[in-house]
């Protein structure tokens, strides 16, 4: 209600998660519908996207916490020399080289800097892709299936069924 564009938001519907940092929350992470059927794809399938932006929400976490470790480290080396204002994190430096987030976040990107939308599902299909193209990169990790299916939050049926999609086999 404090909002100063209420009366003029577009947002139909919003799935967030909170994203953590040592038990103190930092930030959100979420999903935004600006339209009736964004909004009912966001309805229909909520279930997905909670556990997909935990697992965001939980790589941003580990990213910071890494961050910290590394400018901690850094400060012990340089104790002599007095530090300057911290530099400020960027979203890049804390998904790293996870293709399939950047993938997603390009189109996200398309969607902020525009009128048009993007399919939630292409989103999620595209991150379920890169996820599981990873895995069989390293083919030690491709025989071990329970570990995909957690990761990607689904059942092993599931799995094959996408792993068909994909043609990864």
């Amino acid at each position: 209600m404090n909002c100063k564009f209420l009366q003029q938001c577009r947002e139909l519907a919003t799935i967030g998660f909170p994203v953590h940092k040592r038990e103190k929350t930092v930030g959100v992470i979420g999903i935004i519908g600006f339209s009736p059927e964004q909004k009912e794809k966001m309805l229909h399938h909520s279930e997905k996207w909670t556990p997909f932006l935990q697992h965001i929400s939980s790589l941003i976490e580990h990213k910071l916490l890494e961050l910290d470790a590394e400018r901690e480290k850094s400060c012990h080396i340089q104790e002599e020399v007095p530090e300057a204002s911290a530099p400020p994190v960027y979203f890049a430096q804390l998904i790293g080289a996870e293709t399939g987030l950047r993938d997603v976040i390009t189109k996200a990107k398309k969607v902020t800097n525009s009128i048009s939308t993007v399919s939630l599902e292409q989103m999620l299909a595209d991150y379920e892709r890169s996820v599981l193209q990873r895995y069989y990169a390293d083919s030690s990790f491709a025989q071990d299936k329970a570990a995909i299916a957690n990761e990607l939050k689904i059942s092993l049926s599931t799995l094959y069924r996408k792993l068909e999609k994909y043609g990864l086999e």
